[in-house]
């Protein structure tokens, strides 16, 4: 029984440290021009307002870069852009 008071005190004493953690997080994935989640937001919407790619701009598409990640098993997820800088990750 006394192991379990300990157990609750800690997750108490804890608790404020995960809920700046997850503020932090919902005022970044509702800026558009962050990518901070997997799908970008907790709603795993995988949508972005930005408007710079619509139905008349999209033939003017072209490849600015590539990065080899030098692996052949493919990429696990999508890159991350928090920021000024993306992440990348790879098997």
């Amino acid at each position: 029984m006394k192991r379990k008071g300990v157990l609750t005190v800690l997750v108490v004493l804890l608790l404020p440290l995960s809920v700046y953690a997850n503020t932090e997080l919902l005022e970044l994935q509702s800026d558009d021009g962050q990518w901070v989640m997997q799908q970008k937001n907790y709603g795993a919407t995988s949508y972005s307002r930005l408007k710079q790619i619509t139905t008349r701009t999209i033939e003017n598409l072209k490849v600015a870069w590539s990065f080899s990640l030098g692996t052949l098993h493919g990429l696990e997820g999508g890159p991350l852009v928090v920021g000024t800088t993306m992440y990348v990750h790879s098997s």
